[in-house]
C-alpha cells in the first residue's frame, strides 16, 4: 500500500495532464498535420507525452518539436498540486490485495511443499536408522556368541 501512495502521485499527475489535449492547445509549429501524426500515434494530450526520443520516432516530429512538446508538458505539470487526501482509486487497491492474496497462496503452497519434503526426509532417516539398528543387534549376537565360544574353549 506504501508503494500505492508513492504511484498516487503519478496517477494524479497524469490525470491532471490529461486535460490538456494537444489539439487545444496552440503550440508553435504543431499544425494539423503534425496534430494528425501525434492523433495517429495516440499521443493526444499532454499526459500521453513522454520523452523527446519517443516524440522523434513519429513521422513528422523531429526533435526540435519534440523538445517543444516536452517543454509545453513541463509548463503545465508546473500547475500541477498532489493532493495527498485524495483516496487511493478502488481499483489499485483492489490489485494491491490481489497481489498480496496471490503472494500469500504462494508462500502457503511453497511451505505445504516443505513440509512434505520434510516428512520424506524423515521417513527416509528412520528407515536407515531401523536397518543399521537390526545389522547392529545381528552383528552383536554374533559378537556374544563367539565370546561365550571363547569362554568354553578357556
Amino acid at each position: 500500500m506504501e508503494a500505492l501512495r508513492d504511484v498516487q502521485w503519478d496517477t494524479q499527475r497524469q490525470q491532471f495532464l490529461s486535460g490538456f489535449p494537444i489539439h487545444e492547445a496552440d503550440i508553435f509549429n504543431v499544425g494539423d498535420p503534425r496534430l494528425k501524426a501525434l492523433h495517429d500515434a495516440k499521443v493526444k494530450t499532454a499526459a500521453d507525452i513522454t520523452t523527446e526520443e519517443n516524440l522523434a520516432r513519429i513521422q513528422g516530429i523531429g526533435p526540435s518539436i519534440g523538445k517543444t512538446l516536452v517543454d509545453w508538458r513541463k509548463t503545465l505539470q508546473s500547475g500541477f498540486e498532489f493532493d495527498p487526501t485524495e483516496p487511493l482509486l478502488p481499483a489499485q487497491v483492489d490489485g494491491v490485495k490481489a497481489d498480496i492474496g496471490t503472494q500469500a497462496r504462494d508462500l502457503e503452497l511453497q511451505l505445504r511443499l516443505g513440509i512434505a519434503d520434510l516428512e520424506r526426509t524423515l521417513a527416509r532417516i528412520q528407515k536407515v536408522r531401523s536397518r543399521g539398528t537390526s545389522t547392529l543387534n545381528a552383528e552383536f549376537d554374533q559378537y556374544q556368541k563367539a565370546r561365550n565360544e571363547v569362554a568354553l574353549l578357556s
